[in-house]
């Protein structure tokens, strides 16, 4: 029993979104009305050849309901000033529609790519993201912004650089992979970003107690987060399965062998087999798809034919998960792909 009444309870009402990777906005402007044909309620955008924001004004520019959110922008490559401007706009432009998720990333792609600093990372996010709020709350009333916190210190007192005020919402969910970041997303975050490599294991064991004592801390009910996870499938009826399955293995012998996400395969007591991926890669040796054991694959990764593919999904993810968007989308523009949207849309369109 994993504890999780809350979103049990919400099971019927898991959304099935599209994960559009790190498109870029000529590609965006092509398919935001594809997407909202489709009937996809909402799409999420990661950046790494791309901008994420400029990406999703290209969305909401081409879309009228369609949900749009970034899954991830890359939090501490920017300021947090630079990036309260930015999403300021975008959920003024949307009509608030716009999700702003963020993430930490890692030390190598911050520190070494973008120049920027990198320590502690689930402290220096939740000032992170005070700080944006801060700004934007005085904007809504009209005030100069003032902030000081444990990493950022900011002051804005002339008001040629104070945008105009608008009552659109403004949604931050947090992107986590171990619980001193879900714990953050559980006192602050309207929403957590779960890792794709989460097995259901893992899940229980890190992501739900630490969501819980976030949202407790803060006094917060944790049902008011919502629960967004990108995740991984294939189906065997596709003529492609087997290319399918061999990037489904290479992706998490890839997650496997780095350090920073051990903890998700220590919960899934996958540890030892982790630990030796990751002497192997550091001694130089040669790691291959095949090292990937089923078990481990069909933990993290849901596969069966087309006929039980959307039962499948639901029936693992719907009892912990408010939003889902497959990682990969190897069914657009297919039968399956309908059957999959169809069997979460909501019975009400308004609730999408």
């Amino acid at each position: 029993m994993h504890g999780w009444p809350s979103w049990a309870e919400l099971s019927a009402d898991m959304r099935c979104d599209n994960f559009a990777g790190s498109i870029g906005s000529r590609e965006a402007l092509a398919r935001a009305g594809d997407l909202e044909t489709a009937g996809y309620p909402g799409v999420w955008v990661s950046e790494s050849v791309n901008d994420s924001l400029a990406t999703c004004l290209s969305l909401v520019s081409r879309s009228s309901e369609l949900r749009v959110g970034t899954a991830i922008t890359l939090a501490f490559a920017r300021s947090p000033m630079a990036l309260a401007y930015q999403g300021w706009d975008l959920a003024d432009v949307s009509g608030g529609r716009f999700v702003l998720g963020l993430g930490a990333s890692a030390r190598e792609q911050i520190v070494q790519r973008f120049g920027m600093p990198f320590d502690r990372p689930a402290a220096r996010m939740r000032d992170y993201v005070l700080a944006m709020r801060a700004a934007w709350a005085c904007w809504r009333s009209d005030r100069a912004y003032s902030y000081a916190g444990e990493f950022y210190e900011l002051r804005v007192d002339d008001a040629r650089y104070q945008p105009k005020p608008h009552e659109k919402p403004i949604v931050v969910h947090l992107a986590a992979v171990g619980p001193a970041m879900t714990r953050v997303a559980g006192a602050i975050g309207d929403g957590v970003i779960v890792h794709p490599l989460t097995s259901m294991a893992a899940f229980d064991a890190l992501i739900a107690p630490a969501l819980r004592d976030g949202a407790a801390q803060a006094g917060r009910a944790v049902t008011s987060i919502e629960v967004v996870m990108p995740v991984l499938a294939a189906s065997t009826d596709h003529p492609r399965f087997a290319a399918h399955e061999l990037e489904l293995r290479r992706r998490i012998l890839w997650y496997a062998s780095r350090p920073q996400y051990a903890p998700l395969f220590d919960a899934m007591d996958a540890d030892a087999w982790a630990a030796r991926l990751r002497r192997t890669r550091d001694e130089g040796g040669e790691l291959g798809p095949h090292d990937v054991p089923d078990d481990i694959l069909h933990a993290l990764a849901v596969i069966t034919d087309d006929a039980g593919l959307p039962d499948a999904l639901h029936d693992r993810f719907s009892a912990r998960v408010d939003r889902m968007c497959l990682l990969y989308n190897w069914f657009a523009g297919s039968e399956l792909e309908q059957r999959i949207l169809a069997r979460f849309a909501p019975a009400d369109p308004r609730n999408s």
